[in-house]
């Protein structure tokens, strides 16, 4: 990590409720939460939306000892235990994000606090800014065509979607397919001979694969066909689901479907994990 400086942050400009509270939030206890196992959406609006309402601050958040503790401290103009457990946040821009002293930065931000001391670590990339949702849930088809041939570098046509899900912890054993940054590519991999699979609860999806030998080519040549559809319903799962097309053609990478609380560094990891596996096909353009 790049080195620190100790600065006096304004409050309004930290980006966003952190919701790695572990379980020390007495808020998401009350409202029958739990920080390892809802997913981060789930978490996040529960913690915006109840900033919202004063009563909740002062009827629950201060009811908690440690929070109260913290409250009183910004009362007195201090940062709460700063000397002992500094708070840490990284900044680009003109915002910050909280990266150590979660529930202090959570207590700040409710109370109304101006500023507060805290070390900062400037960052040269953007990794946190959160991407907006896109597109509509539906039902989305590809077909795509491998073209193979002895001694020769393996040929792509037509489109392949390619589908990442972060399944909430509540949900892993009973999904075990399926995992965060799961580069989840609909190719023949994933034939599931034409029958319908569940990912998550409203997401399910299903591949069709067919192998041909053309006769007038020589002897060890293929062409694989794909055909894949999935259907994600309106009220799937609250959690991430990112699905994108890859079209071989135009070498054009286009998200179909975005939902939940993606982030620039998600981004960077798909167009890393679609180079690692159509490394001989550049991606051009990215939508």
């Amino acid at each position: 990590m790049v080195s620190s400086e100790l600065k006096r942050v304004p409050v309004d400009r930290i980006a966003e409720f952190p919701t790695e509270l572990g379980n020390r939030c007495y808020l998401l206890k009350t409202i029958k939460l739990h920080p390892y196992c809802d997913s981060e959406e789930v978490l996040a609006e529960a913690l915006e939306e109840s900033a919202r309402d004063p009563d909740v601050f002062r009827n629950v958040c201060l009811s908690y000892s440690p929070c109260r503790k913290f409250y009183d401290e910004y009362q007195k103009g201090n940062t709460p235990f700063f000397n002992l457990d500094p708070i840490r946040l990284e900044k680009y821009g003109e915002k910050y994000w909280a990266i150590e002293g979660k529930h202090r930065v959570c207590v700040a931000k409710r109370a109304g606090v101006k500023e507060i001391d805290a070390y900062v670590y400037e960052l040269s990339e953007n990794f946190h800014e959160l991407l907006d949702q896109d597109g509509s849930s539906g039902t989305f088809a590809f077909e795509s065509i491998t073209y193979l041939r002895y001694g020769r570098v393996p040929r792509f046509a037509g489109a392949i979607g390619i589908l990442m899900v972060d399944v909430p912890n509540r949900l892993r054993s009973e999904y075990p397919e399926s995992h965060l940054l799961n580069h989840f590519f609909l190719d023949e991999t994933r034939n599931t001979d034409g029958q319908w699979k569940q990912v998550l609860p409203g997401i399910r999806f299903r591949v069709m694969v067919e192998i041909k030998r053309p006769w007038f080519l020589i002897f060890g040549s293929k062409r694989i066909v794909v055909r894949s559809e999935i259907v994600i319903d309106p009220d799937h799962e609250k959690t991430k689901v990112w699905l994108a097309r890859y079209s071989f053609e135009e070498r054009r990478l286009k998200t179909l479907y975005r939902f939940g609380r993606w982030r620039n560094i998600h981004f960077e990891k798909l167009l890393k994990a679609m180079r690692g596996v159509f490394w001989k096909d550049i991606i051009r353009n990215v939508d």
